[in-house]
């Protein structure tokens, strides 16, 4: 070969090498060109059906690319855009089956949505060779709401490396992705890669309360995420396909929930899986939940499960524990749970503690558990199931079929102790039924039992429980729940009366709404009817009737709120017609209501035609034999009221004629009320009371529309008159007028105090109801008590100005009676709220003549005089005020003419201080003594406490004809008046004389009189001593001698102690009076008594036992005369030793002779002592007595001397022992001066001296024996 050759073939061969290399060159120049550029993008767009859409090419090609935008699309438009995108290229990696891409990057990526299924199945990606990149940026990945409800934008970063099947690493990939949000601290990292088989993926997020997940679950109703606070996540799954780990825990706030085990995607694979959950305190609010629509906390919960098995039958075990929960008004200390699952059932145990409701639950329920037991059972394919609930109050059991929801479900149920759930109830309830239908169509179908059921309920106008009956009830219910409609029938007895209930609701074919009460009875009282409310109708159609035969049948269900006050027959029957007319009929006979209401008939008729506007009304009630008991009762009358006309104007009347204790009350009204505009128009009120009459002077009316209000309301009283006028509700706006209103009618609504005299005022309101402002203006005059004492007083008059102001009350309150007497009250009530104030400045001032009491007390026999002036101040509050000022007492007396009282001169001061009324120094004379009064008495303290001293030196404070009493007391009152009080102390007394007197006077008689034609009221019974029974006694009191006892014939000195204790209800004396000396006198002839005592031994009070004897001992035999019996009921004893006629002992007492040896004058003599002891009244020794008491004497006696001449003898008792008198025989100037001087009880001197000079001087020694 030649040269040449070789050159051509040379350069041939090059030419060939070159165009390729030439070609590739041209076409990558063509393409970095703007015309080439262009041409790419549209043969990218045609290729891709112009599904991908290009604008802005530029860079450099093939190496460094750049688009402007990018727009993906399909069918409905575009779903990705990409906008400034970049991508970098290192082309030398392909010369080792390697893409090598060192950045992708791009300023946007918009997702609106997904894009269309193309429709056919996607088969694995395969790549020729392997791609790396190094690095992905976008700076934003808008994410469009349509995707997840939320619009979402992210930050992303991250690099993948996917190897091509048979490369040197054997294919796999790994990947780095790294999530943020632009302008905020939340970061999501996904790390995983696959090699020789093996995955491993790891995800790692922080994320504020805020962030994005966040958002996403307060969409999904999960805002209970947000509420918990940051979420932060770290887990790892590793493994082969068949056979990974996990290992997650997330945490949200203080909810922590970890999970680790091995899963195998494997349908079939085992699995191995433990779950753990805590959350501490922790509170939901509503809506943070789906459906949670109160707050939601707990105060600790924790969950735990272990699972394993394949997929499809996971079997394992679950823990809940629960406390503290709160949702709502609902609250459940514990709530612990187990579940087991094993290859063919799951079961389940619940215990519920401490359940509490809005409604008070009986104690046992909150006390005692709930138990929660359930079974499914998933072998078979209807997965058949069982529920229990037990609980001492509840046992409920439950079985149906899980996957056949239109097979029935079986239920029983059984309440053992219904006292334990409802306070009152008592007896078992058993029930069972069925539910079929399914959920579309569900049937319910019970039967329910009741034994030995009894009622009892707190009732309202009863003391005690009250018993509702007991009886025993069978039920049967059926029930449509799809088509609401139910029937409930029940059967039995109760409280002795057949029952038998009937009644069924439900929706009709047309919506309506249908009411059937069927026949239902109860014992006599029969209820039935049917009701219906059409589709869109306001008022329903049908007809009501109710016929009680006898209203007693009743009271066992009634009697807490009507107790046994129920009685007669009722009839009633409502009708409401098609036509939209309304008619009521009510007919009663010899009703007994609650609040002991009787009527003899009820007649009730009334009728609504066309109801809406023009609706017209007419009804008519009328109440004969009307009547009701207590102190404002009515025994008969006769109540009618009409109503007629338009139901929006109608015309009104009210008519009664009613018998009272305080006369015939008639009252007549008539008006119209207009009920659109809420006004009631009084044309005429005449009210007539007794003789008195009260009339409407001129037509009124009352507007209801925004509270009360009156336009000029006037009523006539005899020449008086009352105005009022203005608004009441809401705001006060009110003036009204009192002109000459007598006193007098007041006891028409308080007779216990019937007043006389005219009554004026005026006052003008504004403000409110409870804070009103204004000023308040009244004045009485010629004001007095219309009773027989009262009308003796003088005239009063009273005079107030209030003024309301916005920051208190002022008051100036005067009152006089008489010339002397005034009181005044004058000062300030702070706070708006006049009754009830929040701080008191008062000051009261005045004086009052005891004398004004005088008519009061004259007819008890009783005088006061003196004068009593008050300074005092008032101050604090109304809970707790506070006093300051004094009470002086000043020239007093008082009288008790009864009891022969006497206290005088009497002065003193009592002062007010805080809550104490002290007193300072109360003094008086009583006789010749003086008695003083000190302590302290706590007016306002709480429980009053007392401590009073009394003290009397040589007091005589009682002088009457039956007791003068003098002496000495030092007597205390301690303790507080709601606890008790105690009188302790000492009485001595110096002398007494004690005058028993022949018969009891009289009291002054109390004659009722009554007014013609004025009704009859029962006497005032008499009050007893205000807390007496809480007064004890502690008093000991002495009396050594000077205790006189004289009357009935008996003269006797006595001496000794006595203890009063008990109380002042029930007082126990003890102790008692031994015998000094002493007499009886009998036709004139002396009897000495030689022994006595009165004892008080406590049986009787103060009525004493008395123990007196008289001995003479005459012709061989001994006479005794004894006084024995109670003070009250003395009895005179005779008797002899040995035994003797009655005659004979007296004839051996009064002459010392046998009866036999008795002259004419003494057998006369013995006659009228004789007739004396009987019982015969002989007025001689009554008239000296009364002489002896009124001449001061201590003896003065009718005798005879020892000629047997009539002789008449008075003395004193000069001193203890020594007796000075005088006896004056038949003879004129035959008089006598005696002097005995007891030296003992058995030795006395004796000396006479007459008036002719002749002495007589002796001892008398007397002995028993």
């Amino acid at each position: 070969m030649t040269q040449a050759m070789i050159r051509a073939i040379s350069r041939q061969l090059l030419v060939a090498l070159l165009l390729p290399l030439a070609l590739v060159g041209l076409i990558l120049l063509a393409a970095n060109t703007r015309a080439g550029q262009g041409l790419i993008v549209w043969a990218i767009e045609q290729a891709s059906d112009g599904r991908i859409r290009i604008e802005g090419l530029s860079g450099t090609l093939p190496g460094a690319p750049r688009l402007a935008r990018l727009d993906w699309r399909d069918a409905d438009g575009s779903w990705l855009r990409i906008e400034d995108a970049a991508i970098d290229l290192d082309l030398w990696g392909l010369t080792h089956r390697e893409l090598v891409i060192d950045a992708l990057t791009a300023r946007t990526v918009h997702l609106t949505r997904l894009p269309q299924s193309g429709g056919t199945d996607s088969e694995p990606l395969s790549l020729p060779l392997s791609v790396r990149l190094r690095r992905l940026t976008l700076d934003r990945l808008d994410l469009d709401a349509t995707l997840l409800g939320l619009p979402l934008a992210f930050s992303v970063a991250g690099n993948v490396v996917a190897r091509a099947p048979g490369s040197a690493e054997t294919g796999g990939w790994e990947a780095a992705l790294e999530l943020t949000v632009p302008d905020g601290t939340d970061h999501y990292q996904l790390t995983g890669q696959t090699t020789n088989g093996q995955v491993r993926l790891h995800l790692r997020l922080s994320e504020s309360p805020n962030g994005q997940l966040a958002r996403l679950a307060n969409r999904a109703g999960l805002g209970a995420l947000a509420a918990l606070g940051g979420m932060t996540f770290d887990g790892t799954l590793a493994g082969t396909h068949e056979a990974m780990t996990l290992d997650a825990a997330l945490a949200v706030g203080s909810l922590v929930l970890n999970a680790a085990g091995s899963l195998n995607p494997t349908l079939g694979a085992a699995t191995q899986l433990h779950l753990a959950a805590s959350a501490p305190a922790l509170t939901l609010s509503p809506g943070s939940l789906p459906d949670l629509e109160t707050p939601l906390a707990w105060r600790q919960a924790a969950v735990t499960a272990d699972l394993h098995g394949p997929w499809h039958a996971l079997q394992g075990s679950a823990q809940i524990r629960l406390e503290g929960l709160t949702t709502g008004d609902v609250t459940l200390e514990r709530l612990t749970a187990s579940a087991v699952g094993e290859t063919d059932r799951l079961r389940l145990d619940a215990l519920v503690e401490g359940l509490k409701t809005p409604v008070d639950l009986p104690p046992g329920i909150a006390a005692d558990p709930l138990r929660i037991a359930g079974e499914l059972a998933y072998d078979d394919p209807d997965w058949p199931f069982q529920l229990s609930l037990r609980h001492p109050l509840l046992d409920l059991d439950a079985m149906g079929l899980a996957r056949q929801p239109s097979e029935d479900i079986d239920w029983n149920m059984t309440l053992p102790d219904l006292a334990a759930l409802v306070p009152g109830w008592s007896g078992e309830v058993r029930a069972q039924g069925r539910l079929t239908g399914g959920l579309s169509a569900p049937v319910l179908t019970a039967v329910m039992t009741t034994t030995d059921m009894a009622v009892q309920m707190a009732p309202i106008t009863l003391n005690g429980a009250a018993d509702l009956g007991r009886g025993r009830l069978t039920g049967h219910l059926h029930a449509r729940l799809s088509d609401p409609w139910v029937a409930l029938d029940l059967t039995g007895d109760w409280a002795g009366q057949p029952v038998s209930i009937a009644i069924s609701a439900g929706r009709t074919p047309n919506a309506g709404l249908r009411l059937s009460l069927g026949d239902s009875r109860w014992g006599s009282v029969a209820i039935g009817g049917d009701l219906e409310l059409p589709p869109g109708a306001a008022q329903p159609q049908g007809a009501l009737r109710l016929n009680a035969e006898r209203l007693a049948d009743l009271v066992p269900l009634l009697q807490p709120w009507t107790g046994t006050s129920l009685a007669g027959r009722l009839a009633v029957n409502l009708t409401l017609p098609p036509a939209g007319a309304a008619e009521i009929m009510a007919k009663g006979a010899d009703l007994l209501l609650p609040g002991t209401v009787r009527m003899r008939t009820l007649d009730l008729d009334g009728r609504v035609t066309d109801p809406g506007r023009a609706a017209e009304i007419r009804a008519r009630l009328r109440l004969e034999g009307l009547s009701w008991e207590g102190p404002n009762g009515v025994s008969n009358g006769v109540l009618t009221a009409t109503a007629q006309g338009s139901a929006l104007n109608p015309a009104l009347t009210l008519d009664t004629d009613l018998t009272t204790p305080a006369g015939r009350i008639v009252l007549e009204t008539s008006g119209r009320f207009d009920l659109p505009a809420r006004r009631l128009a009084f044309q005429r009120l005449d009210a007539r009371v007794r003789d008195e009459s009260i009339r409407l002077l001129a037509p009124a009316v009352l507007d209801l529309r925004a509270g009360i209000a009156v336009d000029r309301l006037r009523l006539g009283l005899r020449k008086g008159s009352i105005e009022i006028a203005g608004r009441a509700t809401p705001k006060l706006d009110l003036r009204a007028k009192m002109t000459a209103l007598p006193l007098e009618l007041l006891s028409l609504a308080i007779p216990e105090y019937p007043l006389t005299g005219v009554l004026s005022g005026e006052t003008q309101l504004a403000g409110t109801p409870d804070a009103p402002l204004g000023s308040l203006r009244i004045q009485t005059k010629g004001l007095r008590l219309n009773t027989l004492a009262g009308r003796s007083l003088p005239p009063a008059g009273l005079k107030a100005d209030i003024d309301l102001e916005p920051t208190g009350t002022r008051l100036a309150i005067q009152a006089e009676a008489g010339t002397d007497n005034r009181l005044s009250l004058r000062g300030r009530l702070a706070g708006r709220r006049p009754l009830a104030p929040d701080a008191l400045d008062l000051r009261a001032t005045g004086q009052l003549n005891l004398n004004l009491l005088d008519p009061l007390l004259t007819g008890g026999g009783r005088q006061a005089s003196g004068r009593v002036t008050l300074d005092a101040a008032i101050a604090g509050t109304p809970a707790d005020p506070r006093l300051n000022g004094t009470l002086q007492l000043s020239d007093a007396a008082v009288w008790d003419r009864t009891l022969g009282l006497a206290l005088t001169r009497i002065s003193g001061t009592l002062r007010l201080s805080g809550d104490t009324l002290r007193i300072e120094r109360l003094a008086g004379t009583a006789g010749t003594g003086s008695v003083t009064l000190n302590g302290s008495l706590g007016l306002l303290a709480p429980g009053v406490p007392m401590e009073l001293t009394l003290v009397a030196r040589a007091a005589r404070p009682i002088q009457s004809d039956l007791l003068d009493a003098q002496g000495d007391a030092d007597l205390t009152l301690r303790g507080n008046l709601t606890d008790g009080l105690k009188i302790a102390g000492a009485v001595r007394l110096s002398r007494a004389e004690i005058r028993l007197p022949e018969r009891l006077p009289a009291n002054i008689a109390t004659l009722r009189v009554r007014e013609r034609g004025a009704p009859v009221t029962a006497p005032e019974r008499p009050s007893g001593l205000s807390g007496a029974a809480a007064i004890g006694l502690d008093l000991a009191i002495s009396a050594p001698r000077n205790i006189t006892l004289r009357g009935r014939g008996i003269d006797a000195e006595l001496g000794g102690s006595a203890r009063l204790g008990g109380t002042v209800a029930a007082p126990l004396v003890s102790g008692g009076l031994d015998l000094l000396r002493g007499q009886y006198e009998l036709v004139g002839q002396n009897l000495r008594f030689n022994r006595g005592r009165i004892d008080f031994d406590g049986a009787a009070g103060f009525d004493p036992s008395l123990d007196l004897e008289s001995r003479a001992v005459a012709d061989g035999g001994t006479a005794i005369l004894s006084v024995l019996g109670r003070a009250s009921a003395p009895r005179i004893v005779l008797r002899g030793e040995p035994d003797m006629p009655d005659g004979e002992i007296l004839s051996r007492l009064l002459f010392g002779v046998a009866g036999g040896r008795l002259s004419a004058v003494q057998a006369a003599r013995l006659g009228i002592a004789t007739a004396s002891l009987a019982g015969i009244a002989v007025d001689g020794p009554d008239l000296l007595e009364r002489a002896r008491a009124r001449l001061g004497l201590d003896r003065l006696t009718l005798g005879t001397d020892e000629q047997g001449r009539a002789s008449l003898e008075g003395g004193r008792q000069l001193s203890e022992g020594v007796y000075l008198g005088v006896r004056q025989n038949a003879r004129a100037g035959k008089s006598q001066g005696v002097l005995r001087i007891e030296v003992t009880p058995n030795l006395r001197l004796e000396a006479d001296v007459g008036a002719a000079g002749g002495t007589r001087a002796g001892a008398v020694y007397e002995i028993e024996y």
